[in-house]
């Protein structure tokens, strides 16, 4: 496993869409959107720092590290784009809020995919992390475990020692939360939140945080979760992503 961008640069140059995973995801997470943008369109979803690394180098990762990391591909391709849409999975959301309050005129909308505002733990995904992290991929059966381990971004072992390096990134994880309850109240760029109602991960808490921003909208995907979408689902985001950039495109010209 070795870092990568999932990436297509085009000679459009209204608007770019940046994709940003969540913690112990992968681009790929975002193949779903990728197949369905227009040809036109360029996009950019890297590897935050420290993914599809062993442990280790996991462990070194923060909050700080990713805000630079974006923070950088923002000054990219600002230069470059009149326009940036930032898409953002989790973690990845909290990225985007953080980017958007930075520049507000030069990203004129967020797509938010499960939101960690508020979080909570199941019973459920427990089972999911356990399985993942110890059993061989082989092995797994469940659907929603399975597509979780499929997008794994980080190198697992069965050694339980190797995960004491997780520590720090999910304890900056729990900061960078902590820090998006203040950013997403300033927020000014127009917002859509998608929220799973099945999510493990993330408490139906978030909405009402949420909903005290009247820049952001709320999107409920059934027979969802965390990181497994309905097709209809699926079909939704793709079509709000597609309404911004033709928005996007419209007002830049």
């Amino acid at each position: 496993m070795k870092p990568y961008t999932l990436e297509r640069i085009t000679d459009n140059k209204d608007v770019i869409v940046l994709m940003l995973h969540g913690i112990i995801e992968l681009p790929i997470f975002y193949q779903f959107i990728i197949d369905k943008l227009p040809e036109n369109i360029s996009y950019v979803a890297p590897t935050l720092e420290g993914h599809a690394l062993p442990s280790r180098e996991f462990g070194k990762a923060s909050m700080k590290i990713w805000e630079k990391q974006i923070e950088n591909l923002y000054e990219k391709y600002s230069k470059e784009y009149k326009k940036i849409i930032f898409v953002g999975h989790s973690l990845g959301t909290l990225l985007s809020i953080t980017e958007a309050n930075k520049h507000p005129d030069k990203i004129p909308y967020l797509l938010l995919l499960n939101c960690p505002l508020k979080i909570w733990m199941k019973a459920s995904n427990l089972k999911t992390y356990l399985t993942v992290g110890f059993h061989k991929k082989d092995k797994i059966k469940d659907e929603t475990i399975k597509h979780a381990s499929d997008i794994c971004g980080v190198e697992l072992s069965q050694n339980p020692f190797s995960y004491v390096y997780w520590a720090k990134p999910f304890y900056s994880l729990l900061r960078g939360i902590k820090k998006g309850k203040k950013e997403i109240k300033k927020l000014k760029t127009t917002a859509i939140a998608f929220h799973a109602d099945n999510d493990e991960l993330v408490s139906k808490k978030t909405l009402k945080l949420l909903k005290e921003n009247n820049n952001i909208k709320i999107h409920i995907m059934k027979n969802s979760s965390h990181y497994l979408y309905s097709d209809e689902s699926k079909d939704d985001i793709t079509k709000t992503l597609i309404e911004m950039l033709n928005n996007t495109i419209v007002q830049s010209n």
